[in-house]
């Protein structure tokens, strides 16, 4: 079975053979026609292999996130281009959301919905980071926890409400109309943890509370000193936020008393170098980024949750291209074909085949074209019984000048109706429907052997000649060819029964 590995191997060989020969033929020469072309193409596919793993190094990212302090990363030129990232600190309260802005009227209107968000993760002491890009809303982004007391609706003014009313539509969230959590003055308690899924307890409850929450929030005013009935900022004292349970959307006021400018978080994924969507999300129209008095990096984004990068299809082709070149070699260092010699026995010599008969057959091997030599591989061809010469008048051959070898366009297709003790003959080996072959005559082959030819698909009855251009394989259907195939060549060329000695009478 290996044997026969080997010769499909040989099989792909030839193939690379042919393409080059193909590529690199002349109207006066092929160039590659008896060099091993195939080493070319071989090489070829080696290097473009190196090259596709080195494609896919470079596109690949490490498995394990690399940690990355946000003000490190808002000062850093030095991080690359791309790298998979852990960052820990605060996701600051501002953020930017794109949205299918189907009547481009720059508005999001009723009905269009936002794509991805731009946040702001900060060392909140150094107030400094990276620009965030994520596909999860605001309501999936902030978080809050704290304790207060259960409280009804004081009914506090608030300033522009218009954020928070926004968010509120659009994370489909139901609030509470009649209760808050007054978490503005800490207690020596926390309580029990609210379950924002049910109802909240009565008014009074010292509870803990902790869920998600929105990013927007309002500031609020217990007190309307100038009783002008809106929240001044000198009059601000508390600031209003939602607080809600992600799954039953049920949410809750809260009032805190610090501003709710930061909420811790950790995120992983690809800091990218973007300068522009950097500057796209600074620059936004309406959102007043050097009021927040924050420093973000101008070339790097974070993009959440997206995955480290890898390239199986360059590895995959890579594979691919380098099992291909090592089976061109592993084809070319077999011989193209495999032979295996029998047990060393042939048959008596005798001539069947009479002036101008054929015998099918395969060739593997060196062969004369008329621009060179060429190398072939089971290419179908005939052993020919070649017609020389006829005999003159006396009883002597008139024949021409043998040139050394025969003129294969002159063989004909079909045996000539002649005495066979009239004429002269050798046999020659021809490929089928091309001017290509060689003489295995008498002088012309130096050693004669009968095996198989180890084909990928099944072995063939095969005798393997050396001749003039080295050892010649010739393949057959059946045994009684190969055997009558090696007794015309035994009777025409003189050797002996072992194929290599000049018989002697």
């Amino acid at each position: 079975m290996l044997d026969r590995m080997i010769s499909g191997a040989g099989a792909v060989t030839d193939g690379a053979d042919r393409s080059v020969r193909l590529l690199t033929t002349t109207s006066r020469r092929q160039i590659a026609s008896n060099r091993p072309g195939s080493l070319a193409i071989a090489g070829l596919l080696v290097v473009l292999s190196a090259l596709l793993v080195m494609a896919g190094l470079e596109a690949t990212d490490a498995a394990a996130p690399v940690e990355v302090a946000p003000a490190v990363a808002a000062n850093s030129s030095s991080l690359g281009d791309r790298t998979y990232a852990t960052m820990r600190g605060s996701l600051h309260s501002a953020y930017v959301e794109t949205f299918t802005d189907d009547n481009d009227n720059g508005v999001e209107d009723e009905g269009e919905t936002g794509i991805a968000w731009y946040y702001w993760l900060v060392d909140r002491e150094a107030r400094s980071g990276v620009t965030v890009r994520s596909t999860r809303p605001p309501s999936a982004m902030y978080t809050f926890t704290g304790n207060g007391v259960v409280a009804g609706d004081p009914h506090y003014l608030t300033d522009d409400r218009t954020s928070i009313e926004h968010d509120l539509g659009t994370a489909g969230l139901d609030v509470d109309a009649t209760k808050v959590i007054d978490a503005t003055v800490p207690a020596a308690s926390s309580g029990d943890p609210v379950d924002l899924a049910g109802s909240l307890p009565a008014i009074g409850t010292r509870v803990e509370l902790s869920g998600s929450r929105l990013g927007s929030w309002a500031a609020a005013c217990s007190v309307d000193t100038d009783e002008d009935g809106s929240c001044d900022l000198s009059e601000t004292d508390r600031y209003e936020i939602v607080v809600f349970d992600p799954t039953t959307r049920h949410a809750v006021r809260a009032y805190v008393a610090d501003i709710p400018e930061f909420t811790d978080a950790t995120m992983t994924g690809l800091l990218r170098r973007e300068e522009r969507a950097v500057d796209d999300a600074v620059t936004t129209r309406g959102l007043g980024f050097d009021d927040f008095d924050l420093v973000v990096s101008d070339r790097y984004v974070l993009d959440d949750a997206a995955a480290p990068r890898r390239a199986p299809l360059a590895f995959g082709l890579a594979a691919v291209l380098f099992v291909v070149a090592l089976i061109i070699v592993v084809g070319l260092a077999g011989g193209y074909l495999i032979y295996r010699k029998g047990d060393g026995r042939l048959p008596a010599p005798a001539t069947t085949l009479g002036p101008g008969e054929r015998m099918p057959l395969r060739i593997s091997g060196v062969v004369r074209t008329p621009t060179g030599l060429e190398h072939v591989r089971e290419a179908p061809g005939d052993l020919v019984r070649f017609v020389l010469g006829h005999p003159a008048s006396g009883g002597t051959v008139d024949a021409p000048e043998a040139p050394s070898q025969p003129d294969l366009a002159a063989v004909p297709d079909s045996p000539e109706v002649v005495d066979p003790s009239a004429v002269m003959t050798t046999l020659i080996v021809e490929r089928s429907g091309h001017p290509h072959g060689l003489e295995v005559g008498m002088g012309s082959v130096q050693r004669l052997s009968s095996g198989l030819a180890m084909t990928f698909r099944e072995p063939r009855p095969a005798v393997r000649v050396v001749a003039a251009t080295g050892p010649l394989v010739l393949s057959f259907d059946t045994d009684a060819e190969r055997d009558r195939a090696a007794a015309e060549l035994l009777d025409e060329t003189g050797l002996g029964s072992d194929g290599k000695h000049i018989a002697t009478p």
